[in-house]
């Protein structure tokens, strides 16, 4: 097995996400109704990154990161296995929340602990910049919630207008630190 290292990146390594696999097999999508979640249970194949997709993927973390987001990676070697952004800016109606923008770990090294470690960079982050909260926009799959749930992840109290408006199908989640 690799070891892996973890380090805060520069913005240089951030065009190197393209090469992560995002594909996976998950059994529900989740949808909130009146409160509470609720699955739809079947079989959903997520796709390898394409096009636009990923092109837009990477203008966003790039505009994160010029506005001051912070990249942490996970790698094998040379080879980015992994990686979780988290901005800086202060959020909600109390400034006491920071954002989750994003959490990737390449399929072939999924279920190592990698996620849960880049989280608690984040987690760190996020705490020593005055937040008490990571607000997490997930997307609405059983593997996404799973993960964040375990992670002691919960609906979030305040949902962010911003944020929803750009991922109104998403699970608005927030991690208490």
């Amino acid at each position: 097995m690799d070891e892996i290292a973890y380090r805060v990146l520069d913005a240089s390594w951030h065009p190197r996400i393209a090469a992560l696999d995002r594909s996976e097999t998950v059994s529900a999508e989740y949808a909130l109704r009146d409160g509470e979640l609720v699955a739809d249970e079947r079989i959903i194949q997520i796709p390898q990154w394409s096009g636009e997709w990923l092109e837009s993927t990477l203008q966003m973390i790039g505009g994160h990161l010029d506005d001051g987001a912070i990249l942490y990676g996970a790698s094998a070697g040379d080879e980015l296995v992994g990686v979780a952004e988290v901005g800086t800016r202060l959020r909600g109606s109390q400034h006491d929340t920071i954002q989750l923008c994003f959490l990737l770990v390449d399929r072939a090294y999924r279920r190592r602990g990698i996620a849960a470690q880049l989280m608690a960079q984040c987690m760190a982050a996020a705490r020593e910049r005055g937040a008490r909260y990571l607000y997490i926009s997930a997307t609405p799959l059983s593997s996404a919630l799973a993960f964040y749930h375990g992670q002691g992840a919960r609906l979030a109290h305040e949902v962010d207008a911003e944020l929803m408006a750009l991922e109104p199908l998403d699970i608005h989640l927030e991690i208490p630190l």
